[in-house]
This record gives structure tokens, C-alpha cells and sequence, in this order.
């Protein structure tokens, strides 16, 4: 079968480790971010915290094929070159093993465009720490691959994932248009 060309992001990563149904709407064009005040306060964290950050990083917009049905596109808004370390912050550390994934998905990103051994720190300001995460080794490569290609064939699919109700449904955007026919208790 002939697909049109796919195109994840490290979003699609995030959403890929905290909801498939979230990951599904998202990447059929249906975005409720706007309208939430937490998307919006964890926006106001990264535009605010580190403000002399810019003056000695680069920001990398990055692509790389993941195969011949599926791009890969990431902008990383603090790389530091010279250490080959990338930023990212994040407003809590509740959806961490989101946030590593996300840092995994530019390790490769840097990887296919010939910049190898990057390290991460994913930096929580409100909180006053950190999580370093270290170079991608060959076997969390593989994993992150087979993912990739997991969630490529996810998005295929023509129906939505069902609903799961998990804890965090309530402080996630999307939790009206998933709720909607649901009773409130």
C-alpha cells in the first residue's frame, strides 16, 4: 500500500507516552492546546525562565527520515554545540518519562544530521531541578525506532483510539472534547 509522507514530531513523542488517543486527534488535525491554561502557563515557564539562555545557544530546526513513508521533524530551541548539551524546560516533572522521551526523539534528530554523543538536561525552574539524560546508546535507539514505527502505523489507523480515563484526563486539553457525552458525578 502507497502512503502519504508522515510526519512526527517531538510532540507526537510526548503525546505517544501520556495518551494514544491524545497522539491520534493531534495528528489528525484536530488541536485543543489553545485552550488550556496549563499548555498556556507551561509556555509562559519556557518563554520566561533562562531568559539569558538565548544569548549562547542555537536554536536547530531538524528533519531526518525515519523510512520512506515517515519524516522526522523537531526544532530544538536550546542547543549548545560546543557541549553538544540540549535544553529543555518544562513546567513539572509529573510526565517525566514524556519529557525523556521527547529529549531521546532530538538525541536522534542531532544523530541523523551527523551530531553525534548529545547529552540532555530537562530543566524544571518552578521546581529548582533537573534530569540529565544521558547520550543515546544503541539499544535505546533501537527502542526509540521501534516506537516511531509503533506510532506510524498507530496513525495509519482510521479510527481513534478509545477513551481510558486515566488521572490525567482532567488537566489535559483535550479532556472536553473527550468527555463530552460523558455524565458528570
Amino acid at each position: 500500500m502507497l502512503y502519504p509522507l508522515m510526519h512526527l514530531t517531538a510532540t507526537h513523542i510526548n503525546y505517544y507516552y501520556l495518551c494514544r488517543r491524545k497522539l491520534w486527534l493531534f495528528h489528525h488535525g484536530i488541536h485543543m492546546e489553545h485552550n488550556s491554561d496549563l499548555v498556556h502557563a507551561g509556555k509562559l515557564v519556557e518563554e520566561y525562565s533562562y531568559a539569558r539562555r538565548s544569548e549562547c545557544n542555537r536554536q536547530l530546526a531538524l528533519r531526518a527520515r525515519l523510512d520512506a513513508h515517515t519524516q522526522l521533524l523537531g526544532v530544538i530551541d536550546y542547543f549548545d554545540p560546543e557541549a553538544r548539551l540540549i535544553h529543555e524546560t518544562k513546567k513539572s516533572n509529573r510526565k517525566e518519562e514524556a519529557h525523556i522521551a521527547q529529549m531521546r526523539f532530538y538525541q536522534l534528530l542531532l544523530k541523523e544530521n551527523g551530531i553525534e554523543d548529545c547529552r540532555g538536561i530537562i530543566e524544571y525552574p518552578l521546581l529548582r531541578s533537573s534530569t540529565e539524560v544521558p547520550p543515546l546508546d544503541a539499544t535505546t535507539e533501537a527502542q526509540l525506532r521501534q516506537e516511531l514505527h509503533t506510532m506510524a502505523q498507530m496513525l495509519r489507523q482510521a479510527h481513534c483510539p478509545p477513551l481510558l480515563q486515566t488521572r490525567w484526563c482532567r488537566q489535559c486539553a483535550y479532556y472536553d472534547y473527550c468527555y463530552i457525552d460523558e455524565a458528570e458525578n
